[in-house]
């Protein structure tokens, strides 16, 4: 059966938040010292440990903008602050949020979601160690237009391989899918398989050292099986070359996670005519996420 993530199911009460909100899933904001401010709140969810977790610091807020390839304001886009619990706020007509949290938060456990879908991109981005209190992004964020291919196939169908533009996915028999709540929301558009070739040079921090980058949709959908991947385009590399796919680390309940950060997913290699990409045999990704493509190391 499909199956929801429950992560993104959470995330998903954003889209009636207003453009500054509070936390998600754990509605506590503290109390009120004594010159009326909000005091930060404990780290949410009840699994941080002083002294034997990351040091957690006082965050107020976070804020940015949000942009489209080309610096178009991307309105009404769900924004999440997420970790063990999260956060949530949607833009306004210029594209910015101002997520609300007023909690100490342990480093390493939270990234920033940008909720693309369907249409753009969707993204993480870290927050730093140790960030101040009321953080910004600064730059604005741009969020990729994303092209349409085939759908993923339903639960438990034979084998088959799905196309968009130079990305296939080889999906094998048996397999099932776990979507987020938005894309299952969404049954003209949630199972299609997007892409978006990015410039290594505009690419998020994970792809550092790749010779080739895609954005890929449905964010963060969850084959029970890995899958093969072929990409019609080397980046310049050699034929015959051996390669590492490296994917975006994606949602995660985890006091510390990868959101965001590079995950060496698979091994593979360039074709001996030079004409594409494709994984080993055995090898494949476990999550549909950005990818990107380096020289084996």
């Amino acid at each position: 059966m499909r199956k929801l993530l429950p992560l993104l199911a959470l995330c998903a009460a954003c889209s009636t938040a207003a453009p500054a909100s509070g936390p998600v899933d754990a509605g506590a904001t503290g109390d009120a010292g004594d010159g009326g401010a909000v005091e930060c709140s404990p780290p949410p969810g009840g699994q941080w440990q002083e002294g034997r977790d990351a040091p957690a610091h006082c965050v107020r807020e976070v804020t940015g903008r949000v942009a489209a390839a080309g610096g178009a304001a991307l309105s009404g886009l769900n924004i999440t602050l997420c970790g063990v619990v999260c956060f949530g706020a949607v833009t306004d007509a210029a594209g910015a949020f101002k997520v609300d949290v007023n909690a100490r938060l342990p480093n390493g456990g939270y990234a920033v979601f940008f909720h693309g879908r369907p249409n753009h991109a969707s993204l993480f981005v870290r927050l730093p160690d140790a960030p101040p209190e009321r953080f910004d992004l600064g730059a604005a964020i741009e969020l990729a237009p994303l092209a349409a291919g085939g759908a993923l196939p339903p639960d438990e169908a034979p084998a088959t391989t799905v196309t968009a533009g130079p990305v296939s996915l080889r999906v094998e028999a048996g397999t099932t899918w776990e979507l987020s709540f938005e894309d299952l929301a969404d049954d003209a558009e949630g199972r299609k398989l997007r892409y978006a070739k990015v410039p290594v040079d505009k690419a998020p921090a994970f792809a550092a050292g790749a010779s080739l980058v895609y954005a890929l949709g449905p964010f963060d959908a969850k084959p029970s099986k890995k899958v093969g991947l072929t990409l019609t385009d080397t980046g310049g590399l050699a034929a015959g070359a051996p390669v590492e796919i490296i994917t975006m680390g994606g949602t995660s309940l985890e006091l510390v996670n990868t959101s965001g950060l590079p995950v060496v997913a698979a091994k593979g290699r360039v074709s001996a005519d030079g004409t594409k990409i494709e994984t080993d045999a055995g090898e494949g990704i476990g999550v549909v996420t950005w990818i990107a493509v380096r020289p084996a190391r």
